[in-house]
């Protein structure tokens, strides 16, 4: 087995590493029009959820395959109150 010669700190830093990841994946996905790879996208690009919510228009714009209206889809959703 190629995970017998690990020790169990090193897989569950990963184990813990892919969850989180795989976890925000699912939160950003849950947003209307964003896809699994646009989602791994943001990942890379912001690697938090907090930083995500925070970007800029252009921050969204610049990267790869994020069009305008995915990018006023998450605006709305990250700057409209939930109550009013």
């Amino acid at each position: 087995h190629r995970h017998q010669n690990k020790s169990a700190e090193v897989l569950q830093a990963k184990l813990s590493r892919g969850d989180d990841r795989a976890r925000l994946a699912e939160v950003i996905t849950s947003i209307k029009g964003i896809n699994k790879g646009d989602a791994s996208t943001f990942i890379d690009r912001f690697g938090s959820f907090e930083a995500l919510a925070d970007a800029t228009e252009e921050e969204l714009h610049s990267c790869p395959r994020i069009g305008g209206k995915k990018v006023r889809q998450l605006q709305h959703v990250f700057h409209t109150p939930f109550f009013s």
